[in-house]
């Protein structure tokens, strides 16, 4: 027995979420008494509504038994993409992300840009006699420096 969130979606686009028990032996859902009642007043309705349970994840379609039970009628398909899909949600996360990830990804970048920066000069107080190696490799930090910070302003849009 599992307990599961249950989601009632209307015509008119009413939406009622509810929790109930699942059981996987004989694929059925019990729902609480107050959702069994609205679900006797929305039985009239010209279109009846659209019941789903989600059980780890998948959505799955209910068919109304009698009282308060449900019996599981169908499933969404689970996942045959695989790691193409999350390689896929990667690309679009980068492609077009929403406000809240400009502003976290701004963030890290700067947080780049300024450690770069502090590596830059403990790396320059750390080698006093400094040779040409030792310089390119300081080089490099302020430039991955000023890249980070470069790329946390394009990401911020000036926020």
């Amino acid at each position: 027995m599992q307990i599961v969130a249950i989601i009632v979606k209307d015509a008119s686009g009413m939406t009622i979420s509810d929790r109930g028990t699942y059981t996987a032996k004989d694929s059925r859902v019990q729902v609480s008494p107050g959702l069994a009642r609205a679900m006797q007043m929305l039985a009239h309705a010209r279109v009846p509504p659209t019941v789903c349970a989600s059980v780890d994840g998948r959505l799955m379609r209910l068919m109304h038994l009698e009282g308060d039970m449900f019996l599981v009628v169908g499933a969404e398909p689970a996942d045959a993409r695989g790691h193409r899909a999350f390689w896929r949600d990667c690309v679009r996360l980068v492609r077009s992300p929403g406000l809240e990830q400009r502003r976290q990804f701004g963030r890290y970048m700067h947080m780049l840009a300024a450690a770069s920066v502090v590596g830059a000069v403990v790396y320059c107080y750390a080698n006093p006699h400094g040779s040409a190696v030792d310089l390119v490799n300081e080089a490099s930090l302020l430039l991955a420096a000023l890249v980070s910070l470069y790329a946390g302003l394009v990401a911020m849009h000036g926020e």
